[in-house]
């Protein structure tokens, strides 16, 4: 894996992969595909953070957004967001293909030109 020069395009990097995110298998328990695509995001945010050049905001991002076991998510959607276990599962999925918009409204638009949309501006 290649470390690239500036962390915008690794955070670039990290969306096209977090929408890339294939659909869990419908056939499985609703666990199992929360499970799964838990999982998958949970690699793409590791990669993105050893393809990171800048290490102090490596471990920045590890105190302000550190990674949750996938049990802490569900116990945390429960508890933040009302929700019943199976809707906590299905809100684990839904989000899964979803990155940080604040994040990237704050970060990345204004580096790559963007308005709050994600349009360019013009």
């Amino acid at each position: 894996m290649n470390k690239v020069t500036f962390d915008e395009e690794v955070r670039i990097w990290y969306i096209k992969q977090v929408k890339a995110i294939p659909p869990p298998n419908s056939n499985s328990p609703l666990r199992d595909q929360a499970l799964e695509v838990f999982r998958q995001r949970n690699r793409i945010r590791n990669e993105a953070r050893e393809r990171m050049s800048d290490q102090e905001a490596v471990k920045k991002l590890e105190l302000e957004f550190p990674a949750k076991t996938f049990s802490e998510l569900v116990r945390y959607k429960m508890l933040k967001k009302g929700l019943t276990l199976e809707e906590a599962y299905m809100d684990i999925i839904k989000t899964a293909l979803k990155t940080n918009a604040k994040f990237d409204e704050r970060i990345i638009n204004p580096v790559l030109g963007l308005d709050k949309n994600g349009n360019i501006r013009g």
